[in-house]
């Protein structure tokens, strides 16, 4: 791997290449790919530090759940226990969404880092 790492070099190469695309068709690309290998998609910048936290402590906590399977079982358990919790913090969220009028869609399965 360079010193740009994979994203960046495959991104220049296109770039470079006659075949220009697009950033949405890119991100479009990506989706599929993601779905074809069964794995999760999530954009990161390294050079912005943006959600690199987040993708390798949900890199470790997949490992974990590929380690132990049981886990989601016992995960699901205490969701049902603390559920009332949860639907506090929905409330609070959605409140936040409309005051601010902000539209999220559902995410998709590969995007998704808390399921398996």
């Amino acid at each position: 791997m360079g010193a740009h790492g994979v994203g960046k070099t495959a991104l220049e190469n296109r770039l470079m290449s006659s075949e220009y695309m697009s950033v949405n068709e890119l991100v479009i690309e990506a989706h599929q790919l993601a779905k074809e290998f069964e794995c999760k998609y999530i954009e990161t910048s390294a050079e912005l530090n943006h959600k690199v936290d987040e993708l390798l402590a949900e890199l470790l906590k997949q490992i974990k759940l590929k380690l132990n399977p049981e886990a989601i079982h016992k995960a699901a358990i205490l969701t049902e226990v603390t559920g009332k919790k949860h639907s506090l913090l929905k409330g609070a969220k959605r409140l936040f969404s409309k005051i601010w009028r902000r539209t999220s869609k559902p995410l998709a399965q590969c995007e998704n880092l808390f399921k398996l």
